[in-house]
């Protein structure tokens, strides 16, 4: 079989940047003790903890995350993890943004020290700083790779006192966890999260902590990331996820743009249309039938409903929606001209968009407040004809209403598969 991988493939490369990422994560919930100190992500380092918010503060720690395929090898003396480690942690002694006097260095990689390698003389069970330095600066001198002198000619711009103290600060973390296992080691720090709703609770997590350093890391300006924030949202998270609310995943996703098409034969649309809806408004109700239908497909996914739940709720917006609707029906007299039934049926779906929502009675759980739950089910029922505005919606559009009973079990099936 020919291998086709391209010479360029840079595809475990991005795999380094993501478990960098998400050691980041794991790093700031296992500080939760040091909740007012920061994290930075590839401006001093890898990753560095300063006990500010100030860009400027030097840090109490820094860490550069190797992550290799084998847990042998990488870390020889004339490694170039190694070395591009000594020239990081140089130049940053040299430009005053680590203080030897009181920032940790932690070379943390998923590979693990020989017997014959220098650095395992930085380990805390096993330290020799001094030998350490020695073996490696002679290894380094005597390397012919040119990335590796340049790394020693840096290392060397330092005093020798300098570099003393440098490796004093150098602790070696070896066979750290692998990225296949941080997922495992997330779960033990969230033990406070109820285990059966634990793996979508981490997804939640992840998904929120790649968004912020996006914006993070767009940035040139940004302040350090406070680990209580990765503290907060994780109880904000835990509270989505109380019998009493569900986790909202689409209160801010965007909405794609082929579900807000210009034109829309979708019955519920049609529904709009009898009673004049103007297009900019169609546009938002398309937009609440999307959000409304993918986040209950996705808590039916994730198995997060209780039994016949979809049901009941349903049933709450149809029984609240017949009232209304025999009210409205009430004040027509029979051969009312259509300017009266297009103004009482407009006025109906302005309660269901405007005053429903805020109705707790409607919520889909006590505590799941997002006011397109409401209005985008009730175009959902809307679209099956369970419920409408114009008082002869169903004799209008009886032929455009197929029975779509099912059709949530159906599109999570379809997902899954």
């Amino acid at each position: 079989m020919t291998d086709s991988t391209s010479k360029f493939d840079a595809s475990f490369q991005g795999l380094g940047y993501v478990h960098q990422f998400r050691c980041a994560l794991l790093l700031g919930l296992q500080r939760y003790e040091e909740p007012n100190h920061c994290l930075c992500i590839e401006k001093l380092d890898d990753v560095s903890i300063h006990e500010s918010h100030s860009p400027q503060a030097v840090a109490s720690e820094v860490r550069q995350y190797k992550l290799h395929k084998d847990r042998d090898g990488n870390l020889g003396d004339k490694s170039l993890d190694v070395w591009k480690s000594l020239r990081v942690w140089s130049q940053a002694i040299v430009d005053g943004k680590i203080d030897l006097n009181r920032t940790a260095l932690c070379l943390v990689t998923t590979s693990i020290a020989s017997e014959a390698n220098a650095v395992k003389w930085l380990r805390k069970s096993e330290r020799d700083t001094e030998k350490a330095r020695k073996q490696l600066e002679a290894a380094g001198s005597d390397s012919d790779n040119t990335t590796v002198k340049q790394c020693v000619e840096k290392l060397q711009k330092l005093s020798e006192d300098q570099r003393k103290l440098l490796f004093q600060n150098i602790s070696l973390l070896d066979g750290e966890i692998h990225t296949s296992a941080i997922q495992s080691e997330l779960h033990k720090q969230l033990w406070f999260v109820p285990q059966h709703h634990r793996t979508h609770f981490v997804e939640c997590l992840e998904g929120w902590w790649i968004n912020l350093l996006c914006d993070y890391l767009a940035d040139p300006s940004a302040t350090p990331i406070p680990i209580g924030l990765i503290q907060q949202k994780a109880q904000d998270l835990l509270a989505q996820f109380r019998r009493e609310c569900l986790p909202d995943h689409l209160l801010d996703e965007q909405v794609p743009s082929e579900h807000t098409p210009n034109l829309d034969d979708r019955v519920f649309v049609k529904q709009l249309l009898l009673i004049g809806v103007s297009e900019a408004r169609r546009r938002i109700a398309q937009e609440d039938h999307y959000r409304a239908f993918t986040q209950r497909s996705r808590w039916v996914r994730e198995q997060l409903l209780g039994f016949n739940e979809e049901e009941r709720f349903e049933k709450k917006l149809k029984d609240c929606w017949l009232e209304r609707f025999e009210i409205m029906r009430e004040g027509i007299s029979e051969g009312a001209e259509e300017t009266l039934l297009v103004s009482s049926g407009s006025k109906l779906y302005q309660w269901i968009t405007t005053e429903a929502p805020s109705r707790s009675n409607l919520w889909f759980r006590p505590d799941f407040q997002s006011e397109y739950m409401v209005k985008g089910s009730f175009h959902l029922l809307a679209d099956t004809l369970h419920v409408g505005w114009h008082p002869a919606f169903a004799e209008r559009l009886k032929t455009d209403g197929p029975d779509q009973s099912g059709l949530m079990a159906e599109t999570v099936q379809e997902d899954a598969r």
